[in-house]
């Protein structure tokens, strides 16, 4: 397996696979639209939850027709 270093948001290094097979998505929208627009949405296995009643949103990407929830 191959990895590579990226910095976070605190400014820390880290140490990730090349391609991450499985991503918990701890940001609602930012996170899982990206993912849905490189279509690895099925990479998603798990994610936050917020008290605030949901928004949806809708785009379309190369002719299909997504909803996000933000």
């Amino acid at each position: 397996m191959q990895y590579r270093t990226v910095t976070d948001m605190r400014g820390k290094e880290v140490v990730i696979p090349s391609e991450p097979q499985k991503i918990v998505a701890i940001s609602r929208s930012l996170i899982d639209t990206t993912m849905y627009t490189f279509g690895v949405e099925d990479r998603i296995v798990g994610g936050s939850v917020y008290d605030k009643p949901l928004q949806t949103g809708q785009y379309v990407w190369k002719g299909t027709d997504y909803t996000v929830n933000t």
